[in-house]
C-alpha cells in the first residue's frame, strides 16, 4: 500500500539551517522528505534514511498528518519526563521506534500493516 509512495527531495540552504538546528540529516514532512545537501555524497546511507523518512510519511497518511504530529510530539513530551533526556525520549517516540526498527528493510513498506506502531 506505502510502498507506492513518491517522494520530493528538497535540499537548499534554508532547508540545511533548519535541519542543522534541529539536529537531524532528514525530515518527513506531509510526503515531502528534506534532506541535508552532503548526505547525498553517501549514497548508501542516503537509501537508509530516505526509507526511514518513507515510513514516517506512511504514518503520517494513515493519521492524516495532524494527529501524526499531536500525538509524536505528545509521546516526546511523555517520554521526556520518562526518560529526562532528550535522544531517549526521541528514540523511545513510538513512531521513531518502527522507523528506525525497518529503516533497512526496503521491502518493509510493500507488506506493512495499517497503524504497525502500535503493535510490538
Amino acid at each position: 500500500m506505502f510502498s507506492k509512495f513518491k517522494f520530493v527531495v528538497i535540499k537548499n540552504k534554508v532547508c540545511d539551517k533548519w535541519l542543522n538546528l534541529c539536529g537531524a540529516v532528514a525530515q518527513a514532512h506531509l510526503g515531502f522528505i528534506i534532506l541535508i545537501k552532503q548526505l547525498s555524497l553517501l549514497q548508501s546511507y542516503a537509501a537508509i534514511i530516505i526509507n526511514h523518512e518513507r515510513i514516517h510519511c506512511a504514518q503520517q497518511v494513515e493519521l492524516l498528518v495532524i494527529f501524526f504530529y499531536l500525538i509524536y510530539v505528545g509521546h516526546y513530551l511523555i517520554n521526556l519526563i520518562k526518560y529526562r533526556n532528550h535522544q531517549e525520549a526521541y528514540r523511545n517516540i513510538i513512531f521513531e521506534k518502527e522507523s528506525y526498527n525497518y529503516e533497512r528493510d526496503f521491502e518493509y513498506l510493500k507488506n506493512r500493516k495499517l497503524f504497525a506502531y502500535w503493535r510490538k
